[in-house]
């Protein structure tokens, strides 16, 4: 019975190892894929980072771009709005110098043409006041 029981032992001996050997392989191999996709998520977080860092700035270039777009718009249309004053202001003072020297010119006619435009608007007016 005792090289029965040896033989026993030894099996069981060599099964145990078996199982330590297998189970510290597979534990092992376990720990080496948690460490390889650790550093396959730890990568692939850094050139994330990397690609919002770059995604902010260019951004923020854009937008300093379309301030700096907007003031110069904003500048040209100040500068063609007192343009165009300027010229209606021209234009009135020439049309106002062109109606005193016309009624200088003719002071009988022009206070007949001023009389005939009032009586017009005045007829507009009772008109459009009647019409309510």
């Amino acid at each position: 019975m005792s090289i029965r029981n040896s033989s026993d032992n030894a099996a069981s001996s060599i099964n145990n190892g078996v199982h330590h050997l297998s189970s510290e392989s597979v534990l092992q191999s376990a720990e080496q894929a948690v460490e390889s996709v650790r550093g396959f998520t730890n990568d692939s977080l850094d050139r994330a980072g990397v690609a919002v860092r770059d995604a902010r700035s260019s951004l923020s270039a854009s937008a300093d771009q379309l301030a700096a777009r907007a003031q110069e718009l904003t500048r040209k249309g100040i500068a063609a709005a007192a343009e165009t004053s300027a010229q209606a202001k021209k234009t009135i003072n020439r049309y106002a110098d062109v109606t005193g020297k016309y009624v200088s010119d003719q002071p009988v006619k022009s206070v007949i043409i001023a009389a005939a435009v009032g009586a017009a608007v005045a007829a507009l007016v009772l008109a459009l006041r009647n019409r309510d």
